[in-house]
């Protein structure tokens, strides 16, 4: 699944690697989204000989349906 992120999507596809490259690149995503409308992306990557990043997201859509970024501290308590 795909909504690409460009405030009216998000970029949610849940696996990409390139063909034939021995599971050196990858990234994988993880989505939830709560009751609350919270959408949180979990993302893991890893780059050719270096190590596996994991980072996670949260955006809300606001009343123009458009995308944003929404920093933790934000929503302590919400989830």
């Amino acid at each position: 699944m795909t909504l690409i992120s460009n405030n009216k999507s998000l970029n949610i596809a849940p696996r990409w690697s390139e063909p034939g490259n021995d599971e050196n690149n990858y990234v994988v995503k993880k989505f939830i989204i709560y009751k609350d409308y919270i959408i949180r992306i979990d993302t893991e990557e890893k780059a050719e000989n270096k190590e596996v990043k994991k980072f996670t997201k949260y955006y809300r859509i606001n009343d123009k349906g458009d995308f944003y970024e929404v920093k933790i501290d934000e929503i302590n308590g919400e989830l």
